[in-house]
């Protein structure tokens, strides 16, 4: 079952906005969207209550003014399910206003999705997206909401007024540099990402070729933490494997593969 929705308890925050998240995954341990879990707390600061509906939903340590709901698919609901779980908690919320704002993280057809219930209760729908990719579901989207916030100009590529760009944000209590005297280890270059073609792991091979075989700087290290979580990422790891074995740079060279987002920072 879904959370059961709780009303919010104000405090000192009586005049704090009431926003509805909707994104992927609130989890700590996965990998790639563990970050979410830091974006729904920091956003959580800064309001007054924070409703959030995740596809699925894992380990999590939120704050006293969030309302956690899943969508269902860590238990195994399909997707009729996952739609009705959807519109069961996305509909009661706008229409009996208890929402003034409904914030989209990077998943246009949730948008779609909680459009038409935004519309009748007037709240607008701010969405985040950043990736270069343009399909019919982000151009319905775009149409829908009253604003998209992105990290560049690069990122969101339909041309539109809505956009507010943003750039990254990081979190620099997590992501800083360490106190105290460098660890003992050789100079090392560091990539954190999915394994998929369009992060061109094939320029960091071709540098790491330059400096280990061309100018001789054998104690550089390449470390790449990611999953290829698709049989064409599969097959890309593969390739990439075989590029460092031909470029002799597998002593050189370590992939590490899936790391829970709290972990990255050991690297």
């Amino acid at each position: 079952m879904t959370a059961r929705l709780r009303e919010p308890y104000w405090g000192a925050s009586v005049s704090g906005l009431r926003v509805l998240m909707i994104t992927q995954k609130v989890d700590l341990d996965d990998d790639v969207l563990g970050f979410t879990h830091t974006w729904v707390n920091k956003l959580a600061e800064k309001v007054g209550w924070l409703y959030v509906l995740a596809l699925a939903v894992g380990r999590h340590k939120l704050h006293d003014n969030v309302t956690l709901c899943s969508m269902g698919k860590e238990r195994g609901a399909g997707r009729l399910r996952r739609l009705m779980n959807f519109t069961r908690i996305v509909a009661p919320l706008l229409l009996r206003r208890r929402v003034d704002v409904v914030f989209i993280h990077m998943v246009p057809l949730y948008a779609v999705l909680a459009a038409p219930w935004a519309k009748l209760a007037h709240v607008p729908v701010v969405m985040w997206y950043t990736h270069k990719h343009v399909g019919l579901t982000l151009r319905v989207a775009h149409a829908l909401v009253d604003k998209v916030v992105t990290a560049s100009k690069e990122s969101f590529r339909l041309p539109s007024d809505k956009v507010i760009v943003t750039g990254h944000g990081i979190d620099t209590e997590l992501f800083k540099p360490a106190e105290g005297p460098r660890p003992e280890r050789p100079f090392t270059v560091l990539s954190v990402g999915r394994i998929s073609p369009i992060k061109d792991y094939e320029t960091l091979i071709r540098a790491a070729d330059i400096l280990v075989n061309e100018r001789g700087l054998r104690g550089v290290r390449f470390v790449v933490v990611g999953d290829a979580g698709t049989p064409e990422q599969v097959a890309y790891r593969e390739q990439l494997l075989a590029e460092v074995r031909r470029r002799g740079l597998s002593d050189h060279f370590e992939f590490v593969g899936a790391v829970p987002h709290e972990r990255v920072v050991e690297y």
